[in-house]
């Protein structure tokens, strides 16, 4: 695997990872694909079967194609030539096209750009670069996610570019000699537009943020003031029925005087 690291002047910083997609094994690289071709025997049996696997099913199965005459919900029929005179069609001349029925099978991972492989790859990026973010005592963390996936209502930038990226560099170069940087190609400005609607987001959601968190903490200390003000009246109304009980130890006589 080739690894290379973009920093991108800290404007797009990023990393290309260039690996085969092919399989191989201790004698070199293998096919990344192979066709399969629909093949059908005398009894209506039917399956895919590569050129190679069809030569050892025998003589009783053959190729499947697409004919001009069409079925009860006006699909070309797919019939084997047999199949194809026992109704009456000429085996080769009413054929909509002289390639057989058939289809692409992938023999590696990712050879037929499976989206979940590329996803699960992108997530399992996202976790090492994570770890040792978290490692280095790093609080930021990236996502393999796009923006709508994690509901951030952020807008997403457009691919830009090789060449794009020359033409604004070579502007950013002409602007450091006294004139003012503007982006120049139209992908640059719509990307710059979008990072601007986006940086106003997000500063619209971290006051909106600020404002919600204030809220519920008021709301939380004016629960804490209420709990405090109801326990106070329970005590006090505990008191209040709580029966008569005289004070003990020295107490004034009837005559006037001092008893024990």
């Amino acid at each position: 695997m080739d690894l290379a690291i973009h920093l991108g002047h800290g404007i797009n910083p990023h990393a290309h990872m260039m690996l085969t997609l092919a399989p191989c094994d201790e004698s070199g690289f293998l096919p990344r694909s192979c066709t399969e071709y629909l093949v059908r025997n005398d009894a209506g049996e039917e399956r895919y079967a590569t050129a190679a696997e069809l030569k050892e099913l025998g003589s009783t199965w053959q190729k499947a194609y697409r004919y001009k005459r069409k079925d009860a919900v006006g699909k070309p029929l797919m019939l084997t030539k047999s199949e194809a005179g026992a109704i009456g069609l000429h085996p080769t001349k009413d054929r909509r096209s002289k390639a057989p029925v058939q289809r692409t099978r992938y023999l590696a991972d990712f050879a037929g750009r499976d989206e979940e492989k590329l996803v699960e790859w992108r997530k399992r990026w996202a976790d090492v670069c994570n770890a040792y973010l978290e490692a280095r005592g790093i609080e930021e963390r990236i996502d393999h996610r796009s923006n709508a996936e994690r509901g951030t209502g952020l807008l997403p930038t457009i691919h830009e570019g090789y060449a794009v990226r020359a033409i604004e560099e070579r502007a950013r170069k002409e602007a450091e000699e006294g004139r003012e940087y503007v982006p120049v190609t139209e992908r640059r400005r719509i990307n710059e537009r979008r990072r601007r609607i986006n940086r106003r987001l997000m500063r619209l959601m971290e006051e909106i943020r600020e404002i919600v968190l204030s809220r519920l903490e008021r709301a939380k200390s004016e629960k804490t003031k209420r709990a405090a003000q109801r326990k106070a009246a329970q005590r006090r109304r505990a008191r209040r029925k709580r029966p008569y009980a005289p004070a003990r130890g020295r107490h004034v006589s009837v005559s006037g005087g001092l008893s024990k």
